[in-house]
């Protein structure tokens, strides 16, 4: 295994939006070039593609279907380069770039109708979901960013009552629940349910740059705990610089953590990074040359992921 990457984009919205996300963050953003990064290292990629609802373009379950669809259409292309991974057996399938699909933000998705969504999900080949993005929504609170005018300014953290169906009805179906963009109370109510599994696929520390995304060492511990993962995300967002990226890695083993992270990259989205990590080859070649031990570097590319997807799927 090259790298495991928990958060990633796909071109799957619809033209031209796209050629404007190539354009403004200079990422690649179709399948071809990962077979390509694939070959060159003679390793198996896998990503966690995410599925977007974007109202105006498509929204529910037919942009669910959408972009399934035409996702489907790239990989049959590719003749058995590429393969959507739903199960522990499809990790050691033959294929070059395995995709691991998950939803990102269920606020189109009615309290009345969960458990039929779910399904329906599930058997489109969704394996996670982000229950809240950018805006609070009928599950709960966001992390309130100042420049989404739609957020609440207070964090009211869960609505208890839809949000025991909803974690209720993922861990039925083995949907892994991913605490990003949820606020500090949503998560701290979240990680009390019971869940079949839970993440943080992209996100920072906060002791490193304390930002509304970072995680807490607090946060960390309990993940940790629970068998999670927390992804490592190279964003402007995030970190201000390819040493501070770095310096999070090192984090863990520095608190008494020497698993359960890796990297979750938001490549594709509307983001800048630093000259060192701004796509895959720049970061395998930075973090490859960087002071990080052996197991530090192995556990970042690819063993705390494979070792969440062996429990999750």
């Amino acid at each position: 295994m090259l790298l495991i990457d928990l958060h990633t984009h796909i071109n799957l919205l619809p033209n031209p939006l796209p050629w404007l996300l190539e354009y403004i963050c200079k990422q690649d953003l179709s399948i071809e070039n990962y077979v390509e990064l694939s070959k060159k290292h003679n390793k198996k990629i896998i990503l966690s593609p995410v599925i977007y609802n974007v109202p105006g373009i498509h929204w529910g379950l037919t942009g669910v279907e959408h972009q399934i669809r035409k996702l489907t259409h790239q990989t049959q292309l590719l003749n058995g380069k590429v393969k959507i991974l739903k199960s522990k057996e499809d990790l050691d399938s033959e294929f070059m770039v395995g995709l691991v699909l998950q939803l990102e933000s269920c606020r189109w998705i009615r309290e009345s109708n969960t458990k039929n969504t779910l399904e329906q999900l599930h058997e489109l080949g969704i394996r996670g979901v982000i229950p809240i993005h950018f805006i609070d929504n009928w599950l709960g609170s966001s992390c309130n960013y100042p420049y989404v005018p739609t957020n609440s300014s207070q964090d009211r953290g869960l609505s208890h009552n839809q949000a025991h169906v909803f974690f209720q009805e993922c861990k039925n179906l083995k949907l892994w629940i991913d605490l990003s963009h949820m606020s500090t109370n949503a998560i701290d109510a979240t990680l009390k349910f019971n869940h079949h599994s839970i993440c943080m696929t992209h996100t920072s520390i906060k002791d490193i740059q304390d930002t509304k995304r970072a995680i807490s060492k607090d946060h960390i511990k309990q993940l940790v705990k629970l068998n999670g993962f927390i992804g490592l995300s190279p964003t402007d967002r995030f970190v201000s610089s390819t040493s501070q990226f770095i310096k999070m890695i090192q984090y863990f083993h520095e608190i008494g953590v020497n698993g359960h992270y890796g990297f979750g990259s938001d490549y594709g989205a509307p983001i800048k990074t630093d000259k060192g990590l701004e796509n895959y080859e720049k970061l395998i070649t930075t973090i490859s040359q960087s002071n990080l031990n052996k197991s530090q570097r192995d556990q970042f590319f690819y063993q705390g992921a494979l070792s969440f997807l062996k429990e999750s799927l």
